[in-house]
């Protein structure tokens, strides 16, 4: 997963990834009153991290992370302060790939590494 480009809302909140000299991803959210970053990971992700992708209006985020010491990618959402993985059963990867304000976001996964990679949209609460 390539570092993301920096993604913001209408409130001027940033959302941007990076990967540092060992290749380990990570992500931060610039908080437009404040002038400050803030450094974001989701919880239990492998030694190569995670990066967020997308941020709504209301400061949902979503995420890639990898699992163990593979290159693998699974969904996360940042909402309300928590983190919720997904946990989409027979898929070999996932992806998130944007999030709108009316709780409900879209990616991508895979059923095989050989597979094409077919959407999905999901809604939470």
């Amino acid at each position: 997963m390539p570092s993301s480009p920096p993604r913001n809302n209408n409130a001027g909140y940033v959302v941007l990834g990076w990967a540092n000299a060992s290749g380990t991803y990570a992500g931060s959210v610039y908080n437009p009153k404040t002038q400050q970053y803030e450094t974001i990971k989701v919880p239990g992700a492998g030694p190569s991290g995670s990066v967020p992708g997308y941020i709504n209006n209301v400061g949902d985020i979503t995420f890639g992370w990898f699992e163990g010491t593979t290159f693998l990618t699974q969904s996360a959402l940042f909402h309300d302060g928590k983190f919720y993985k997904s946990t989409v059963n027979n898929f070999f990867q996932t992806r998130a790939n944007g999030i709108n304000d009316n709780n409900t976001f879209v990616g991508a996964y895979q059923v095989t590494y050989t597979s094409y990679w077919a959407g999905f949209r999901a809604t939470f609460q």
